[in-house]
Protein backbone atom coordinates (compact mmCIF):
# COMPACT_ATOMS: atom_id res chain seq x y z
CA UNK A 1 0.00 0.00 0.00
CA UNK A 2 1.42 3.40 -0.97
CA UNK A 3 2.07 6.26 1.42
CA UNK A 4 -0.88 8.29 0.15
CA UNK A 5 -3.20 5.34 0.68
CA UNK A 6 -1.92 4.91 4.22
CA UNK A 7 -2.63 8.57 4.90
CA UNK A 8 -6.15 8.50 3.45
CA UNK A 9 -7.09 5.46 5.50
CA UNK A 10 -5.66 6.97 8.68
CA UNK A 11 -7.36 10.31 8.16
CA UNK A 12 -10.72 8.63 7.56
CA UNK A 13 -10.42 6.60 10.76
CA UNK A 14 -9.41 9.67 12.74
CA UNK A 15 -12.35 11.67 11.43
CA UNK A 16 -14.76 8.90 12.42
CA UNK A 17 -13.63 8.48 15.98
CA UNK A 18 -11.07 11.16 16.93
CA UNK A 19 -8.95 8.25 17.96
CA UNK A 20 -7.07 6.17 15.43
CA UNK A 21 -6.27 2.66 16.56
CA UNK A 22 -3.75 0.76 14.46
CA UNK A 23 -3.84 -3.01 14.33
CA UNK A 24 -0.87 -4.74 12.79
CA UNK A 25 -1.33 -6.95 9.77
CA UNK A 26 -1.86 -10.59 10.57
CA UNK A 27 -3.98 -10.09 13.69
CA UNK A 28 -7.05 -11.36 11.92
CA UNK A 29 -9.66 -13.47 13.65
CA UNK A 30 -8.68 -17.10 13.85
CA UNK A 31 -5.16 -16.54 15.16
CA UNK A 32 -5.41 -16.88 18.94
CA UNK A 33 -3.34 -14.35 20.93
CA UNK A 34 -0.27 -15.70 22.66
CA UNK A 35 1.17 -14.66 26.00
CA UNK A 36 4.81 -14.17 26.86
CA UNK A 37 7.85 -12.74 25.18
CA UNK A 38 9.59 -9.37 25.12
CA UNK A 39 8.64 -6.46 22.89
CA UNK A 40 11.63 -4.26 22.08
CA UNK A 41 10.87 -0.68 21.11
CA UNK A 42 13.48 1.48 19.40
CA UNK A 43 12.67 4.78 21.08
CA UNK A 44 13.55 8.03 19.35
CA UNK A 45 14.53 9.85 22.54
CA UNK A 46 15.05 9.27 26.26
CA UNK A 47 12.42 8.81 28.98
CA UNK A 48 13.50 11.56 31.42
CA UNK A 49 12.00 12.39 34.82
CA UNK A 50 10.26 9.13 35.80
CA UNK A 51 8.38 10.84 38.64
CA UNK A 52 4.69 10.39 37.66
CA UNK A 53 3.77 13.84 38.96
CA UNK A 54 6.74 15.72 37.48
CA UNK A 55 7.18 14.03 34.11
CA UNK A 56 7.13 16.26 31.04
CA UNK A 57 8.32 14.18 28.07
CA UNK A 58 5.78 12.34 25.92
CA UNK A 59 8.05 9.28 25.93
CA UNK A 60 7.98 9.13 29.72
CA UNK A 61 4.19 9.37 29.77
CA UNK A 62 4.05 6.71 27.07
CA UNK A 63 5.73 4.35 29.52
CA UNK A 64 3.83 5.63 32.57
CA UNK A 65 0.44 4.79 31.04
CA UNK A 66 1.47 1.14 31.21
CA UNK A 67 2.63 1.48 34.81
CA UNK A 68 0.15 3.90 36.37
CA UNK A 69 -3.59 4.49 36.39
CA UNK A 70 -5.95 7.38 37.10
CA UNK A 71 -9.22 7.77 38.94
CA UNK A 72 -10.85 8.29 35.56
CA UNK A 73 -9.59 8.06 32.01
CA UNK A 74 -10.96 8.25 28.46
CA UNK A 75 -12.42 5.64 26.10
CA UNK A 76 -11.93 5.33 22.35
CA UNK A 77 -14.27 8.29 21.81
CA UNK A 78 -12.47 10.43 24.40
CA UNK A 79 -15.39 10.23 26.80
CA UNK A 80 -14.62 10.13 30.51
CA UNK A 81 -14.87 6.63 32.01
CA UNK A 82 -13.93 5.27 35.46
CA UNK A 83 -10.60 3.54 35.95
CA UNK A 84 -9.49 3.28 39.59
CA UNK A 85 -12.81 4.80 40.61
CA UNK A 86 -15.73 2.43 40.97
CA UNK A 87 -18.10 5.37 40.62
CA UNK A 88 -18.49 9.04 41.50
CA UNK A 89 -21.28 11.38 42.52
CA UNK A 90 -21.39 15.11 41.84
CA UNK A 91 -22.30 17.15 44.93
CA UNK A 92 -23.13 20.75 45.80
CA UNK A 93 -23.87 21.83 42.23
CA UNK A 94 -20.55 20.58 40.93
CA UNK A 95 -18.38 21.99 43.73
CA UNK A 96 -17.55 18.53 45.10
CA UNK A 97 -17.21 14.97 43.85
CA UNK A 98 -17.51 11.84 45.97
CA UNK A 99 -15.39 9.00 44.56
CA UNK A 100 -15.83 5.38 45.53
CA UNK A 101 -12.69 3.38 44.73
CA UNK A 102 -12.41 -0.12 43.31
CA UNK A 103 -11.81 -2.67 46.02
CA UNK A 104 -8.72 -4.87 46.07
CA UNK A 105 -6.59 -2.91 43.59
CA UNK A 106 -2.91 -3.60 44.37
CA UNK A 107 0.17 -1.49 43.89
CA UNK A 108 3.29 -3.09 42.48
CA UNK A 109 4.71 -3.29 46.01
CA UNK A 110 1.69 -5.28 47.23
CA UNK A 111 -0.13 -2.51 49.09
CA UNK A 112 -3.83 -1.96 48.45
CA UNK A 113 -4.88 1.35 46.92
CA UNK A 114 -6.87 3.51 49.33
CA UNK A 115 -8.42 6.96 49.58
CA UNK A 116 -5.40 8.38 51.42
CA UNK A 117 -3.38 7.72 48.25
CA UNK A 118 -5.86 9.74 46.21
CA UNK A 119 -5.58 12.64 48.64
CA UNK A 120 -1.78 12.47 48.62
CA UNK A 121 -1.54 12.18 44.82
CA UNK A 122 -3.80 15.14 44.13
CA UNK A 123 -2.13 17.33 46.75
CA UNK A 124 1.30 16.44 45.40
CA UNK A 125 0.22 17.07 41.79
CA UNK A 126 -1.12 20.45 42.84
CA UNK A 127 2.26 21.27 44.37
CA UNK A 128 4.84 19.86 41.93
CA UNK A 129 3.22 19.04 38.58
CA UNK A 130 4.33 21.03 35.52
CA UNK A 131 0.55 21.31 34.96
CA UNK A 132 -0.18 22.29 38.55
CA UNK A 133 -2.47 25.14 37.50
CA UNK A 134 -4.85 22.44 36.26
CA UNK A 135 -5.19 21.35 39.89
CA UNK A 136 -5.44 24.87 41.34
CA UNK A 137 -9.24 24.66 41.48
CA UNK A 138 -9.03 21.77 43.95
CA UNK A 139 -9.59 23.24 47.40
CA UNK A 140 -8.99 19.99 49.24
CA UNK A 141 -9.29 16.22 49.11
CA UNK A 142 -10.85 14.47 52.11
CA UNK A 143 -10.64 10.83 53.15
CA UNK A 144 -14.19 9.73 53.98
CA UNK A 145 -13.24 6.11 54.58
CA UNK A 146 -10.53 3.80 53.19
CA UNK A 147 -12.31 3.45 49.84
CA UNK A 148 -14.07 6.82 49.58
CA UNK A 149 -12.58 10.22 48.82
CA UNK A 150 -14.33 13.56 48.48
CA UNK A 151 -12.71 16.21 46.29
CA UNK A 152 -13.89 19.73 47.01
CA UNK A 153 -13.43 22.43 44.36
CA UNK A 154 -13.17 26.17 44.78
CA UNK A 155 -15.81 26.55 42.08
CA UNK A 156 -17.66 24.27 39.66
CA UNK A 157 -15.49 23.43 36.66
CA UNK A 158 -16.30 22.01 33.22
CA UNK A 159 -12.81 20.49 32.98
CA UNK A 160 -12.34 18.88 36.41
CA UNK A 161 -12.84 15.26 35.32
CA UNK A 162 -10.72 15.90 32.23
CA UNK A 163 -7.89 17.08 34.49
CA UNK A 164 -8.11 13.84 36.47
CA UNK A 165 -7.98 11.86 33.22
CA UNK A 166 -4.67 13.38 32.10
CA UNK A 167 -3.35 12.18 29.71
CA UNK A 168 -0.12 13.70 31.01
CA UNK A 169 -0.80 13.49 34.72
CA UNK A 170 -3.48 12.54 37.21
CA UNK A 171 -1.73 9.30 38.17
CA UNK A 172 -2.51 7.77 41.58
CA UNK A 173 0.54 6.57 43.53
CA UNK A 174 1.02 5.30 47.11
CA UNK A 175 1.06 7.86 49.89
CA UNK A 176 4.54 9.21 50.70
CA UNK A 177 6.25 7.38 47.83
CA UNK A 178 8.52 10.40 47.35
CA UNK A 179 9.67 10.28 50.97
CA UNK A 180 10.27 6.54 50.70
CA UNK A 181 12.59 7.14 47.74
CA UNK A 182 14.57 9.96 49.30
CA UNK A 183 12.56 12.89 47.93
CA UNK A 184 12.72 12.17 44.20
CA UNK A 185 10.70 9.34 42.68
CA UNK A 186 13.02 7.41 40.37
CA UNK A 187 11.03 4.17 40.35
CA UNK A 188 7.29 4.68 39.91
CA UNK A 189 5.08 2.36 41.94
CA UNK A 190 1.52 2.26 40.65
CA UNK A 191 -1.35 -0.10 39.84
CA UNK A 192 -0.96 -0.66 36.08
CA UNK A 193 -0.52 -3.90 34.10
CA UNK A 194 3.27 -3.43 33.91
CA UNK A 195 5.72 -2.43 36.61
CA UNK A 196 8.87 -0.32 36.35
CA UNK A 197 11.77 -2.73 36.37
CA UNK A 198 14.99 -1.08 35.22
CA UNK A 199 15.85 2.43 34.08
CA UNK A 200 19.21 3.46 32.64
CA UNK A 201 18.86 7.10 31.57
CA UNK A 202 19.70 7.64 27.93
CA UNK A 203 19.91 3.90 27.29
CA UNK A 204 17.11 1.60 28.42
CA UNK A 205 13.81 1.33 30.25
CA UNK A 206 12.40 -2.10 31.11
CA UNK A 207 8.83 -2.74 32.16
CA UNK A 208 7.77 -6.20 33.27
CA UNK A 209 4.35 -7.75 33.57
CA UNK A 210 2.76 -7.18 36.98
CA UNK A 211 1.56 -10.56 38.19
CA UNK A 212 -0.78 -8.96 40.74
CA UNK A 213 -2.69 -6.87 38.22
CA UNK A 214 -6.44 -7.40 38.00
CA UNK A 215 -7.91 -6.24 34.68
CA UNK A 216 -11.02 -4.09 35.02
CA UNK A 217 -13.84 -6.58 34.58
CA UNK A 218 -16.45 -3.90 33.92
CA UNK A 219 -15.30 -3.83 30.31
CA UNK A 220 -15.07 -6.47 27.58
CA UNK A 221 -11.72 -5.24 26.41
CA UNK A 222 -9.46 -2.18 26.24
CA UNK A 223 -10.92 1.15 25.19
CA UNK A 224 -8.94 4.35 24.86
CA UNK A 225 -6.50 4.53 27.76
CA UNK A 226 -8.67 2.35 29.98
CA UNK A 227 -11.10 -0.52 29.90
CA UNK A 228 -10.06 -4.12 30.45
CA UNK A 229 -6.33 -3.92 29.79
CA UNK A 230 -4.31 -7.13 29.70
CA UNK A 231 -0.55 -7.57 29.81
CA UNK A 232 0.08 -10.24 27.20
CA UNK A 233 3.82 -9.59 27.08
CA UNK A 234 6.27 -10.61 29.80
CA UNK A 235 8.33 -7.49 29.24
CA UNK A 236 8.59 -4.26 27.27
CA UNK A 237 12.03 -2.85 26.58
CA UNK A 238 12.41 0.75 25.45
CA UNK A 239 15.86 1.11 23.92
CA UNK A 240 16.94 4.69 23.26
CA UNK A 241 18.11 4.90 19.64
CA UNK A 242 18.02 8.59 18.66
CA UNK A 243 19.54 8.05 15.22
CA UNK A 244 16.72 7.25 12.78
CA UNK A 245 18.90 5.34 10.36
CA UNK A 246 20.12 3.14 13.22
CA UNK A 247 16.51 2.49 14.29
CA UNK A 248 15.55 1.57 10.74
CA UNK A 249 18.44 -0.87 10.52
CA UNK A 250 17.55 -2.32 13.92
CA UNK A 251 13.97 -2.88 12.73
CA UNK A 252 15.10 -4.46 9.48
CA UNK A 253 17.31 -6.89 11.36
CA UNK A 254 14.66 -7.50 14.05
CA UNK A 255 16.93 -6.15 16.80
CA UNK A 256 13.91 -4.03 17.68
CA UNK A 257 10.31 -5.03 17.03
CA UNK A 258 8.75 -1.58 16.80
CA UNK A 259 10.06 1.85 15.84
CA UNK A 260 7.90 4.98 16.27
CA UNK A 261 8.31 8.50 14.91
CA UNK A 262 10.23 7.77 11.73
CA UNK A 263 10.86 10.40 9.09
CA UNK A 264 8.91 10.31 5.83
CA UNK A 265 11.73 8.90 3.70
CA UNK A 266 12.41 5.97 6.04
CA UNK A 267 8.69 5.36 6.39
CA UNK A 268 8.27 5.10 2.62
CA UNK A 269 11.23 2.75 2.47
CA UNK A 270 9.94 0.44 5.20
CA UNK A 271 6.41 0.40 3.75
CA UNK A 272 7.80 -1.54 0.79
CA UNK A 273 9.74 -4.14 2.78
CA UNK A 274 8.58 -7.68 3.44
CA UNK A 275 7.93 -8.57 7.05
CA UNK A 276 7.37 -4.97 8.12
CA UNK A 277 4.10 -3.10 8.66
CA UNK A 278 4.29 0.70 8.28
CA UNK A 279 1.46 2.98 9.42
CA UNK A 280 0.88 6.72 9.40
CA UNK A 281 -1.36 8.15 12.10
CA UNK A 282 -2.48 11.80 12.23
CA UNK A 283 -2.02 12.96 15.81
CA UNK A 284 -3.07 16.01 17.80
CA UNK A 285 0.48 17.18 18.54
CA UNK A 286 1.41 20.63 17.30
CA UNK A 287 4.47 22.12 15.66
CA UNK A 288 4.71 25.75 16.64
CA UNK A 289 6.80 28.88 16.92
CA UNK A 290 7.30 30.36 20.38
CA UNK A 291 8.27 34.03 20.23
CA UNK A 292 10.34 35.61 22.99
CA UNK A 293 7.93 38.24 24.24
CA UNK A 294 10.38 39.32 26.97
CA UNK A 295 13.41 39.62 24.67
CA UNK A 296 14.13 42.27 22.02
CA UNK A 297 13.10 42.60 19.28
CA UNK A 298 10.46 39.85 19.51
CA UNK A 299 8.96 41.67 22.48
CA UNK A 300 7.74 44.24 19.94
CA UNK A 301 4.20 43.46 18.75
CA UNK A 302 4.72 44.86 15.25
CA UNK A 303 7.84 42.75 14.80
CA UNK A 304 5.89 39.64 15.76
CA UNK A 305 3.09 40.65 13.38
CA UNK A 306 5.68 41.08 10.61
CA UNK A 307 6.87 37.52 11.20
CA UNK A 308 3.28 36.26 10.97
CA UNK A 309 2.68 38.14 7.70
CA UNK A 310 5.80 36.60 6.16
CA UNK A 311 4.76 32.98 6.75
CA UNK A 312 3.56 30.61 4.05
CA UNK A 313 2.07 27.68 6.00
CA UNK A 314 1.68 25.38 3.03
CA UNK A 315 5.27 25.85 1.93
CA UNK A 316 6.51 25.00 5.42
CA UNK A 317 4.44 21.80 5.47
CA UNK A 318 5.77 20.91 2.02
CA UNK A 319 9.40 21.45 3.01
CA UNK A 320 9.14 19.91 6.47
CA UNK A 321 7.04 16.82 5.82
CA UNK A 322 6.27 16.58 2.11
CA UNK A 323 2.70 17.69 2.97
CA UNK A 324 2.21 14.86 5.49
CA UNK A 325 0.87 17.23 8.13
CA UNK A 326 -2.26 19.30 8.65
CA UNK A 327 -2.02 23.09 8.56
CA UNK A 328 -3.72 24.39 11.68
CA UNK A 329 -3.35 27.71 13.57
CA UNK A 330 -5.32 26.68 16.68
CA UNK A 331 -4.58 24.54 19.72
CA UNK A 332 -7.54 22.24 19.06
CA UNK A 333 -7.23 19.82 16.14
CA UNK A 334 -9.66 20.24 13.21
CA UNK A 335 -11.16 16.85 14.02
CA UNK A 336 -12.08 18.04 17.54
CA UNK A 337 -15.18 19.49 15.97
CA UNK A 338 -16.88 20.35 19.24
CA UNK A 339 -14.19 23.02 19.73
CA UNK A 340 -13.98 24.40 16.19
CA UNK A 341 -15.78 27.24 14.39
CA UNK A 342 -15.09 29.10 11.16
CA UNK A 343 -13.09 31.65 13.15
CA UNK A 344 -10.89 29.03 14.78
CA UNK A 345 -9.12 28.02 11.59
CA UNK A 346 -8.23 31.50 10.34
CA UNK A 347 -4.60 31.59 9.20
CA UNK A 348 -2.24 34.52 9.13
CA UNK A 349 -2.48 35.65 5.52
CA UNK A 350 0.91 35.72 3.84
CA UNK A 351 1.56 39.32 2.82
CA UNK A 352 5.24 40.18 2.23
CA UNK A 353 4.51 43.86 1.62
CA UNK A 354 2.61 44.15 4.91
CA UNK A 355 5.45 42.27 6.63
CA UNK A 356 7.99 44.83 5.31
CA UNK A 357 5.79 47.75 6.39
CA UNK A 358 5.37 46.35 9.91
CA UNK A 359 9.07 45.63 10.07
CA UNK A 360 9.89 49.24 9.25
CA UNK A 361 7.58 50.42 12.05
CA UNK A 362 8.97 47.93 14.58
CA UNK A 363 11.96 47.93 16.92
CA UNK A 364 13.92 45.69 14.55
CA UNK A 365 17.17 47.35 13.42
CA UNK A 366 18.63 44.70 11.13
CA UNK A 367 20.21 42.53 13.83
CA UNK A 368 20.50 38.77 13.38
CA UNK A 369 17.63 36.82 14.91
CA UNK A 370 18.28 33.30 16.20
CA UNK A 371 15.90 30.42 15.54
CA UNK A 372 16.45 27.36 17.73
CA UNK A 373 15.26 23.93 16.62
CA UNK A 374 15.79 20.30 17.63
CA UNK A 375 18.80 18.62 16.07
CA UNK A 376 17.42 15.06 16.07
CA UNK A 377 14.08 15.87 14.46
CA UNK A 378 14.46 16.31 10.70
CA UNK A 379 11.02 17.86 10.23
CA UNK A 380 11.78 20.46 12.91
CA UNK A 381 15.09 21.28 11.25
CA UNK A 382 13.33 21.59 7.90
CA UNK A 383 10.67 23.82 9.45
CA UNK A 384 13.41 26.10 10.77
CA UNK A 385 15.08 26.29 7.36
CA UNK A 386 11.80 27.07 5.59
CA UNK A 387 11.04 29.77 8.14
CA UNK A 388 14.54 31.19 7.74
CA UNK A 389 14.02 31.50 4.00
CA UNK A 390 10.59 33.12 4.32
CA UNK A 391 11.70 35.67 6.92
CA UNK A 392 14.85 36.49 4.97
CA UNK A 393 12.71 37.44 1.96
CA UNK A 394 11.10 40.29 3.92
CA UNK A 395 14.40 41.54 5.34
CA UNK A 396 14.87 39.70 8.63
CA UNK A 397 18.35 38.27 9.13
CA UNK A 398 18.10 34.75 10.51
CA UNK A 399 20.59 32.28 11.93
CA UNK A 400 19.35 28.74 12.68
CA UNK A 401 20.83 26.96 15.66
CA UNK A 402 20.27 23.33 16.64
CA UNK A 403 20.25 21.54 19.97
CA UNK A 404 18.90 18.25 21.32
CA UNK A 405 15.19 18.16 22.11
CA UNK A 406 15.80 18.03 25.87
CA UNK A 407 17.94 21.15 25.75
CA UNK A 408 15.42 22.86 23.48
CA UNK A 409 12.57 22.09 25.88
CA UNK A 410 14.61 23.44 28.80
CA UNK A 411 15.28 26.59 26.81
CA UNK A 412 11.64 26.99 25.77
CA UNK A 413 10.20 26.42 29.26
CA UNK A 414 12.91 28.29 31.18
CA UNK A 415 11.86 30.38 34.17
CA UNK A 416 13.43 33.40 32.47
CA UNK A 417 13.19 32.78 28.71
CA UNK A 418 16.12 34.21 26.76
CA UNK A 419 15.18 33.20 23.22
CA UNK A 420 13.82 35.11 20.27
CA UNK A 421 12.33 32.26 18.24
CA UNK A 422 12.06 28.61 19.28
CA UNK A 423 10.45 25.92 17.15
CA UNK A 424 8.95 23.39 19.50
CA UNK A 425 6.37 20.62 19.53
CA UNK A 426 3.41 20.47 21.86
CA UNK A 427 1.03 17.67 22.77
CA UNK A 428 -2.68 17.84 22.02
CA UNK A 429 -5.25 18.03 24.78
CA UNK A 430 -8.80 16.84 25.41
CA UNK A 431 -10.11 20.23 26.50
CA UNK A 432 -9.10 23.72 25.26
CA UNK A 433 -8.53 24.93 28.82
CA UNK A 434 -5.56 22.58 28.98
CA UNK A 435 -4.00 24.42 26.06
CA UNK A 436 -5.25 28.01 25.95
CA UNK A 437 -4.97 28.59 29.70
CA UNK A 438 -1.93 26.48 30.43
CA UNK A 439 0.17 27.64 27.50
CA UNK A 440 -0.48 31.39 27.49
CA UNK A 441 -2.17 32.55 30.71
CA UNK A 442 0.29 34.76 32.60
CA UNK A 443 0.50 32.29 35.50
CA UNK A 444 1.85 29.48 33.34
CA UNK A 445 2.70 30.98 29.93
CA UNK A 446 5.46 29.05 28.21
CA UNK A 447 7.18 32.26 27.07
CA UNK A 448 5.99 34.42 30.02
CA UNK A 449 3.34 36.10 27.87
CA UNK A 450 1.27 38.59 29.85
CA UNK A 451 -1.92 40.01 28.33
CA UNK A 452 -4.70 40.95 30.79
CA UNK A 453 -7.39 40.78 28.11
CA UNK A 454 -6.35 37.26 27.11
CA UNK A 455 -6.22 36.22 30.77
CA UNK A 456 -9.74 37.56 31.35
CA UNK A 457 -11.08 35.46 28.46
CA UNK A 458 -9.47 32.16 29.40
CA UNK A 459 -10.26 32.63 33.09
CA UNK A 460 -13.93 33.06 32.18
CA UNK A 461 -13.83 30.02 29.88
CA UNK A 462 -12.47 27.68 32.55
CA UNK A 463 -15.49 28.24 34.82
CA UNK A 464 -18.22 28.59 32.19
CA UNK A 465 -20.44 25.48 32.29
CA UNK A 466 -22.35 26.25 29.06
CA UNK A 467 -20.57 24.68 26.07
CA UNK A 468 -21.62 27.27 23.47
CA UNK A 469 -20.53 30.13 25.68
CA UNK A 470 -17.18 28.42 26.30
CA UNK A 471 -16.75 27.91 22.56
CA UNK A 472 -17.35 31.63 21.93
CA UNK A 473 -14.79 32.54 24.57
CA UNK A 474 -12.13 30.34 22.99
CA UNK A 475 -12.87 31.99 19.66
CA UNK A 476 -12.05 35.29 21.37
CA UNK A 477 -8.86 33.83 22.83
CA UNK A 478 -7.80 32.56 19.43
CA UNK A 479 -8.41 36.03 17.96
CA UNK A 480 -6.14 37.61 20.59
CA UNK A 481 -3.40 35.11 19.75
CA UNK A 482 -3.70 35.87 16.04
CA UNK A 483 -3.59 39.63 16.64
CA UNK A 484 -0.92 39.78 19.34
CA UNK A 485 1.19 36.87 18.02
CA UNK A 486 2.85 35.53 21.19
CA UNK A 487 3.13 32.23 19.31
CA UNK A 488 2.29 30.81 15.91
CA UNK A 489 0.92 27.29 15.63
CA UNK A 490 1.87 25.94 12.21
CA UNK A 491 0.60 22.41 11.78
CA UNK A 492 -0.42 19.13 13.39
CA UNK A 493 1.88 16.17 13.00
CA UNK A 494 1.49 12.61 11.86
CA UNK A 495 3.26 9.74 13.55
CA UNK A 496 5.17 7.47 11.15
CA UNK A 497 5.60 4.10 12.84
CA UNK A 498 6.70 0.66 11.73
CA UNK A 499 6.85 -2.77 13.33
CA UNK A 500 7.67 -6.35 12.48
CA UNK A 501 4.65 -8.22 11.16
CA UNK A 502 4.68 -10.69 14.05
CA UNK A 503 3.74 -7.86 16.45
CA UNK A 504 -0.05 -7.87 16.87
CA UNK A 505 -2.43 -5.35 18.36
CA UNK A 506 -0.34 -2.18 18.65
CA UNK A 507 -2.50 0.92 18.87
CA UNK A 508 -1.48 4.53 18.43
CA UNK A 509 -3.96 7.15 19.61
CA UNK A 510 -4.34 10.62 18.19
CA UNK A 511 -2.94 11.85 21.52
CA UNK A 512 0.38 10.19 20.66
CA UNK A 513 0.25 7.57 23.43
CA UNK A 514 1.30 4.16 22.15
CA UNK A 515 -0.56 1.26 23.76
CA UNK A 516 1.31 -1.97 24.40
CA UNK A 517 -1.28 -3.61 26.63
CA UNK A 518 -3.15 -6.36 24.72
CA UNK A 519 -0.18 -6.56 22.34
CA UNK A 520 1.24 -10.00 21.60
CA UNK A 521 3.93 -11.64 19.51
CA UNK A 522 3.03 -14.22 16.87
CA UNK A 523 6.34 -16.03 16.78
Amino acid sequence: MGLIAHRKMAMLALAWGLCLGIVGAGSAAGTPPKTGGTLTVGLYTDTPIPDPHKAIALTTHMALHHVCENLVTVDDDYKIIPQLAEKWVEEDGGKAYLFTLRRGVKYHDGREMQAEDVKYSLERSKAVSPSRTDYANIERADVVDPLTARIVLRQPSPVFLTVLAGPFGGYIIPKDLDKQQGGDITKPVCTGPFEWSEWRPGQLLRLKKFAGYTPDGRYKGPTGLGGKRTAMLDEIQFRVVPDRSARVTALQTAEVDFSPRLDVAHFEQLAKEKGIVAEETPILSWQMIWLGVTVAPTNDRKFRQAIAAAIDYEEIVQVALDRHAMVNPAFMHPTQKQWRTEKTGRLHAQNPELAKKLLAESAYKGETIEIYSASEEEYMANTALALQQQLSKVGIKIEVRYMDSGGLAARTYATKPAYQINIESGSGRYDPDQAYYRRLHRSTAVNKYNNPEYDRIVEAARVEMDHEKRLALYDEAQQVIMDDVPSILLYNLSSFDAHRDYVKGIKQTAMGILQFWDVWLDK
